[in-house]
């Protein structure tokens, strides 16, 4: 990466690495930031679970991921500035080193090849911009479509930066790290009537179920959207949802799986994209109580990583029924074109009525999943 980082200085981009831990620090290795932010001038800002690449933006023949964004203007746009650059500029945070030209003939030629790669990569190809122009028009007609709808409560919630391996273990780790953790918590406590989760990852944990049983218990309806092993590349978190299943369900939990099919969102999409397998990578929480509505839009998945090792980020939105039922809308569509699983837990009811099998995935896909069950429990904790 540092031959990319070297080619993109000349126009002023500034690439750093937040924790570049040591292959042999193998658990201060596995404190990331998660956190996905778009900030321009301090007047708006765009976060969600969108990362950058093919996958994302329905570019890839072979899988892409539906995602959730949200676009924001106004002041919350500095503070969300403000907590990157408190990454950007913290201790663990380094600048990316160029390389320097190596003087050995073998590594000269490695050297010259991965230079040549990294210049490539920045040059415009035909289908690069034909490709450019498509989305250019595609996205100017989606934007024209859309109309800004004010939020009467706004709120950022990020982590902090700098958690490693020997903070974890201390007791005031959530309370100086965590704080994205702390207001979820809240926020999910007090729906009383119908909490909304959509999520890539969902898997079970002492919080997780505790906070989940609190809500069931004040008679809120609980409905959760996430991958199938047919709808993911990481079937060793498909294993633990699985081992999950049967519990939610017997607990009262509406669970929805995305069956690893393109969601007709854009009628443009190339037909080879539609073809592609997909899955969701949407982190979206809806919080309706009686004393109102809320939605938050951000990077938190709904597992381990996210909950001790991973910065996250999100945005709440509260007070505007339009939005939320907007945000609502938006998840149903994606539950209406998924599996339903029955209240057995074994099944799923497919978008055409008809009872599936509940992996929605080849046969050698669940026999490799089944393998690797004991292990992914066993480490459960890291993923």
């Amino acid at each position: 990466t540092e031959f990319y980082a070297k080619e993109l200085a000349p126009f002023k981009i500034d690439v750093r690495y937040y924790n570049p831990a040591k292959l042999y620090q193998l658990s201060t290795l596995q404190f990331r930031t998660h956190r996905k932010q778009l900030s321009v001038d301090d007047t708006e800002v765009i976060t969600g679970g969108r990362n950058i690449g093919d996958d994302y933006f329905d570019l890839s023949p072979e899988f892409n991921f539906h995602d959730t964004d949200i676009h924001v203007t106004g002041p919350i746009a500095k503070v969300t500035r403000e907590a990157f650059d408190r990454f950007f500029i913290h201790p663990i945070t380094k600048r990316a080193q160029f390389p320097t030209e190596p003087s050995a003939l073998n590594f000269l030629s490695k050297y010259e090849e991965k230079t040549a790669k990294a210049k490539a990569f920045y040059q415009t190809t035909v289908a690069e911009k034909r490709a450019r122009e498509r989305i250019q028009r595609e996205g100017d007609t989606a934007l024209a479509r859309l109309t800004p709808v004010a939020c009467p409560t706004l709120t950022f919630s990020s982590d902090g930066p700098g958690a490693r391996f020997s903070e974890r273990l201390k007791d005031d780790f959530i309370n100086k790290y965590r704080f994205l953790r702390k207001v979820l918590f809240e926020k999910v406590s007090n729906t009383d009537k119908r909490l909304i989760v959509s999520s890539p990852y969902v898997i079970d944990g002492i919080n997780h179920n505790s906070t989940l049983d609190l809500v069931l218990r004040k008679g809120a309806e609980v409905f959760v959207y996430t991958n199938s092993l047919g709808s993911t590349d990481a079937s060793y978190v498909a294993a633990n949802m699985y081992l999950g299943l049967p519990a939610w369900m017997q607990a009262g939990v509406h669970v929805y799986l995305h069956d690893g099919k393109y969601i007709p969102t854009n009628p443009n999409t190339p037909a080879e994209i539609r073809k592609a397998r997909s899955g969701t990578h949407s982190k979206v929480q809806v919080y309706i109580s009686k004393q109102g509505s809320e939605f938050m839009v951000g990077t938190y998945n709904v597992d381990h990583r996210s909950n001790y090792y991973n910065a996250e980020m999100g945005i709440f939105c509260g007070g505007s029924a339009k939005l939320t039922n907007t945000v609502i809308a938006s998840i149903k569509r994606n539950m209406q074109h998924g599996l339903n699983v029955t209240r057995d837990g074994k099944h799923v009811v497919d978008r055409n009525g008809q009872l599936q099998s509940i992996y929605g995935s080849t046969d050698a896909e669940i026999r490799k999943m089944k393998l690797i069950t004991i292990p992914s429990r066993l480490a459960r904790d890291l993923l």
